[in-house]
């Protein structure tokens, strides 16, 4: 499933990456959890939005990101094995979590 998401993901970038360089950005950060904690309330998937004003801005932005989420958990007592976080930069007209029900 894992794999799955990164390369729908992927294609979603070389795609986004054709798009007007004048659009917006918005770098999502993506939680979500596997295990039993998948089915408990308030362990699903979570995406939180960041806005940018270039794509050169967001990729730095989330490169920031990762490199402080991975030197947090080197200190961090006992990371969450469950736990998993991905961040993605895309064009403001994507959102990532669907189209909104009505």
């Amino acid at each position: 499933m894992l794999r799955a998401l990164l390369l729908s993901l992927a294609i979603l970038l070389l795609y986004a990456g054709s798009a007007a360089a004048q659009c917006a950005w918005v770098m999502w950060e993506h939680v979500w959890y596997s295990g039993a904690k998948a089915y408990l309330p308030g362990y699903g998937q979570m995406w939180t939005p960041t806005g940018a004003a270039t794509q050169a801005t967001c990729e730095r932005e989330r490169g920031v990101m990762e490199r402080q989420y991975f030197a947090l958990a080197q200190v961090s007592p006992k990371p969450d094995p469950d736990k998993s976080v991905q961040w993605v930069c895309l064009p403001d007209t994507v959102d990532p979590r669907g189209p909104k029900g009505r």
